[in-house]
């Protein structure tokens, strides 16, 4: 939770930096070519082109913080998913020895292994599918009311 509150604080402050810099690089752009004969009038293209290139030069870096930010709260939510999931398998393997040392038949591999992966692994791989539920429930409502021979009131 940490990581996300202050990654997101930073990902914030960034994008604004970014939004920032570049609307000024494209008002020094937008000016500069509706009013090109005033530039070679007074020669300052190089002056306009240096401030240009300033704007997207800091605009870049802060792009690249913010791809760092992102990529360290990525990082971190991998580490907490795997941490995780290594605890269970440990917990598990602990389990195991402790039920063959006491010549005990309650726990086993398969057993164990089981539980990891439909608590830990499942929820990852429907994670990956959770936009899709309001799509799945309104096809389902829609299947049971073929079949039903009624529409559910939540369709009305």
């Amino acid at each position: 939770m940490v990581m996300s509150l202050l990654g997101g604080h930073y990902i914030k402050k960034y994008a604004g930096r970014i939004a920032e810099n570049i609307g000024s690089a494209r008002s020094i752009a937008s000016s500069s070519l509706s009013h090109l004969t005033l530039v070679h009038a007074f020669n300052a293209n190089g002056r306009l082109e240096m401030r240009f290139a300033s704007c997207l030069s800091r605009s870049h870096m802060d792009g690249l913080k913010k791809a760092c930010t992102h990529a360290a709260r990525l990082g971190f939510l991998y580490f907490v998913a795997y941490s995780a999931n290594v605890l269970a398998f440990w917990e598990g393997v602990l389990r195991i020895a402790h039920s063959v040392a006491n010549r005990h038949s309650g726990v086993s591999v398969g057993a164990v292994y089981t539980i990891i992966f439909v608590l830990i692994d499942a929820s990852v791989i429907l994670s990956q599918a959770a936009f899709l539920h309001p799509c799945f429930r309104f096809c389902s409502w829609r299947f049971a009311a073929t079949l039903g021979g009624h529409q559910p009131e939540v369709c009305h």
